[in-house]
């Protein structure tokens, strides 16, 4: 009957999802090309609102509506002004736990969560809620869904249902006391094949496909005919669940074809499942004998979902509402991508046979999209849904996700820790600007105004606390773990014993001839400790399996320098706490503890004290001398509160001269950590900033603030030139009574230097539609 089609990726540069090793492919879009679809928001959702906005309405009764109160301020001291929605004025860090793969249970999270705010964290994430099945751990420490609707027996092992579920509530409150929201990954596009509900809509398919051998013989083997047996089948399994009054008939969630095109057999058990995640094309049928029939698979021949399927959607949407009635504050859905009938790896459907790519669905972010809109109006706009994206703006947009990754996630090559490494490196505003960045997803907030409703994409970045920071000749790449992933370097040294991370920097610290340590895990409280005198790459070995990592001995200070850096400028670090390759011990990064602040502080102190550094706020690059580094964050819809912060990228404090916009010049700030007052001039000298620090200030009198009018461009338009967003409206303001409002136009991709608009301030405050240009606008208006 002919081969079976071979199934390969569509163009789109996907990278495979690993959990225990951090994805590096940058799959960036060209950045405001198209309208955004339609979404469904609040009219002025961003705009600061009081704290009574949590409706009590929410379903889940009175300890789910608490539950949302209470993280609608996360991050927030002041409960007057929190954000309409929580995640886009939430301060601190995102940490990830994962239950399957290293014993952690819903007793210990509820023993640690009181400890998560002084390190940083605000958010929990844990990977997952959901049950995962046997193959739970094999499956990515829990991704792979086995009955989406009951705990993780991973996080309440031998417990009932209702035991889960009073340990889950115990959370739940302690989380609501300490500030912190409850975010579970998820991956909704596969099912492991222990799963009962996958065992049941095995059963289904086998008995359709016998009635209709009967009925219909023949049929399953025509070529051509693929599609129409297929159809069939799913008709028997409807007929069959309707009989049996099934509503969710899981038959009816996966894709169908003839067992003829399977390629693979369906992995029978938790070693072949490993094989199979290792060796296993990306998307592939496999044979199922046990339906007669192949499923399609795009994870480690597990079977996937299919969103083009009402029953699927239905039932997937129902499950997310579930957990966000019983406390989850949000979602963060692995690789989106894959999701069959949702992301882009087939073409439509075709019978050829030989190498055509046949999944009997055409990819449709609306698909997706339709879930997550339903899932955020059910909870009334409070839950966050985020998704394993990297630097594509618009496609998470379209496919209605409040935040992505990224594109600068933990390679090599990331700028921010090229800079840190490295003071003479001149390429950090790379990790900003351009294409698929933290400037394009704060653009896409100011873009969306008018077409449809307003749409705001948070920017997370993963954090790679586990860099070595040895030094290496080659400066413009830090050797932080060799491949991009583990940090598996042996320096040798002295044995020291075993002791915490801390006290082993500190035995490094009292030591003059230790450059560095060389630790290896014995518990997540201690290590084995060795000090050693070298610091270059070339002075240790690398020792992937050994379990051991090293760090030179200022390793602590600069890792704060890139966290801070992270946040200040408007990204949301994100920490997955668990193995080797990331971080697991109680503490947020290597030598820090319970007793250290510093993240803490930068929360309280800084971060949260000002609107400027909502993560939709602008975000402008200043000029200053080395080794220094400025950023102003500035709210330019709202409250026109502007910040500058000052980094120092060398070890020892410094001064160092800040040269800042004429609009600036004669203002005065406060230095947000202990208020003292700076006047500020043209070049401004920041004396005596910390080594691997940072000296925020917030203007004491905010600048103009800019409303949306139009998505005309305006017959007034003249000169221009390509900016940065954030350029736009300061160029507006430095002008001062000569531009009443500016008129944008977005650019298709980002041009050099990462501009994103071309920038046309006009005099007064007057528009005149111009309808000749096919080209995207925007007009905003200046209130003084």
């Amino acid at each position: 009957v002919g081969s079976p089609p071979a199934i390969s990726p569509a163009p789109l540069v996907l990278a495979a999802r690993v959990a225990t090793a951090y994805l590096l492919a940058t799959m960036a879009l060209s950045v405001l090309h198209r309208c955004p679809a339609a979404v469904l928001l609040l009219a002025g959702a961003l705009a600061p609102v009081r704290s009574d906005w949590a409706s009590p309405a929410l379903r889940g009764g009175s300890a789910a509506v608490a539950r949302r109160t209470a993280s609608a301020g996360v991050g927030w001291d002041d409960k007057d002004r929190p954000p309409a929605l929580w995640w886009q004025g939430a301060s601190g860090m995102m940490g990830t736990v994962a239950a399957n793969c290293y014993d952690i249970s819903l007793e210990m999270l509820i023993d640690e969560v009181p400890k998560l705010p002084q390190r940083g964290f605000r958010i929990l994430s844990i990977q997952s809620v959901y049950d995962s099945g046997t193959y739970g751990q094999t499956l990515w420490c829990g991704l792979g869904l086995s009955e989406a609707d009951r705990f993780n027996r991973a996080l309440c092992p031998d417990k009932s249902e209702d035991e889960c579920q009073g340990l889950w509530d115990q959370l739940v409150q302690t989380c609501i006391d300490n500030g912190v929201a409850i975010v579970s990954n998820f991956n909704a596009g596969f099912y492991s094949v222990d799963s009962p509900d996958f065992k049941s809509a095995e059963v289904y398919v086998k008995n359709a496909v016998a009635a209709l051998r009967v009925s219909q013989p023949g049929l399953e083997d025509e070529d051509g005919k693929e599609q129409e047996w297929t159809d069939a089948v799913r008709g028997e399994v409807r007929a069959a669940c309707a009989a049996a009054d099934d509503k969710r008939c899981p038959g009816l969630w996966f894709s169908w074809a003839p067992l003829r095109w399977g390629g693979q057999s369906k992995p029978a058990n938790e070693a072949e499942v490993a094989g199979m995640k290792k060796t296993s094309p990306n998307l592939q049928w496999i044979r199922d004998n046990d339906a007669q029939m192949a499923y399609v698979s795009v994870w480690a021949g597990m079977p996937g979902t299919n969103f083009e399927y009402p029953e699927w959607t239905e039932y997937i949407t129902g499950v997310l509402q579930s957990w966000a009635a019983k406390g989850v504050d949000g979602f963060m859905f692995d690789d989106p991508t894959r999701y069959p009938g949702v992301g882009e790896y087939c073409s439509p459907a075709t019978a050829g046979g030989g190498n055509d790519t046949t999944c009997f669905w055409t990819p449709d972010a609306s698909k997706m999209k339709a879930v997550t809109d339903a899932v955020r109006n059910a909870s009334d706009q409070r839950t966050f849904q985020a998704a394993e994206l990297y630097g594509e703006v618009e496609y998470a947009v379209e496919l209605g996700f409040d935040s992505l990754l990224q594109k600068e996630d933990y390679g090599a090559s990331n700028p921010i820790i090229n800079k840190v490494y490295d003071t003479s490196y001149d390429g950090l505003e790379e990790a900003f600007t351009g294409s698929g960045s933290l400037d394009a997803a704060i653009a896409q907030c100011y873009f969306t105004m008018g077409r449809g409703s307003q749409w705001c994409v948070l920017s997370m970045a993963r954090q790679p606390v586990m860099v070595s920071w040895l030094s290496t000749d080659d400066a413009s790449i830090p050797v932080h773990d060799n491949t991009g992933e583990v940090n598996s370097w042996d320096c040798g040294g002295t044995l020291q014993g075993n002791m915490s991370m801390p006290a082993c920097f500190q035995a490094c610290a009292v030591d003059e001839n230790c450059k560095s340590i060389t630790v290896s895990w014995q518990s997540k409280d201690e290590v084995s400790c060795s000090t050693s005198p070298a610091y270059q790459v070339e002075d240790c070995a690398w020792a992937d399996g050994a379990g051991k990592v090293s760090f030179l001995e200022d390793s602590p200070k600069k890792t704060r320098l890139m966290l801070a850096l992270n946040t200040v400028s408007g990204l949301l670090p994100s920490v997955d706490m668990w193995g080797n390759d990331a971080w697991w011990s109680n503490d947020i990064f290597p030598g820090a503890d319970d007793q250290d602040s510093w993240m803490l502080d930068l929360d309280t102190q800084v971060i949260s004290k000002s609107l400027a550094f909502k993560h939709t706020s602008l975000r402008q690059a200043l000029a200053a001398d080395s080794p220094g580094y400025a950023v102003l964050r500035y709210d330019a819809l709202y409250s026109g509160e502007v910040t500058i912060t000052t980094f120092n990228f060398d070890a020892e404090d410094a001064d160092f001269n800040v040269y800042l916009y004429d609009s600036l010049v004669g203002q005065t700030a406060k230095d947000m950590q202990n208020g003292a007052p700076w006047q500020l001039g043209s070049t401004t000298t920041m004396l005596s900033v910390p080594g691997y620090g940072y000296r925020a200030l917030k203007l004491d009198a905010p600048w103009p603030v800019f409303e949306f009018q139009t998505t005309d461009r305006c017959a007034e338009a003249s000169n221009s030139e390509q900016t940065t967003l954030a350029g736009c409206f300061i160029k507006c303001i430095e002008m001062r009574a000569g531009c009443g409002a500016v008129n944008i136009k977005w650019l298709a991709s980002d041009a050099a230097e990462g501009k994103l608009v071309e920038c046309f301030p006009l005099v007064t405050a007057s528009c005149t539609a111009d309808s000749s240009s096919e080209d995207a606008w925007s007009y905003f208006t200046r209130k003084p």
